[in-house]
């Protein structure tokens, strides 16, 4: 009885020292673009390096809010949320908290500028009864 090739053709030729051929080539970009080394790290997410937002600015907003709040300004309302706003996000999203605190800042003046309009208007007015009564 003879085992013969089975109909599987002759062995392959040996492939050098231990028959196992040399080292695969590297795949076309290699690894690392090709040097052999790691690839580069991931690039950092948009704000990383920012640094935190004050906390100063915001609790400058929430007590100018207060104080227009008491000149029965109802924009205080906005600017005091906006204030909060900007302290809660002080550490988590410094640019939205810088952006909540300038808001808030800008409606603080002109909650100041319209209390100030209209006590001169007012005052004017009084001033001109005052005078129209007196007949000057």
């Amino acid at each position: 009885m003879s085992y013969g090739t089975g109909g599987y053709g002759p062995p392959p030729p040996p492939q050098g020292p231990g028959g196992y051929g040399g080292p695969p080539p590297p795949p076309p970009g290699g690894f690392g673009g090709g040097m052999g080394g790691p690839p580069p790290p991931p690039p950092p997410p948009p704000g990383a390096n920012e640094p935190p937002a004050s906390m100063g600015n915001a609790i400058g907003v929430i007590v100018a809010s207060v104080i227009s709040f008491c000149l029965c300004w109802p924009i205080a309302i906005v600017s005091l949320v906006l204030g909060i706003v900007a302290a809660v996000m002080a550490t988590s999203s410094p640019k939205a908290s810088k952006t909540c605190a300038l808001i808030g800042w800008i409606l603080v003046g002109i909650g100041l500028i319209a209390t100030i309009a209209i006590f001169l208007i007012y005052g004017g007015m009084g001033l001109l009864s005052v005078m129209t009564e007196s007949g000057v």
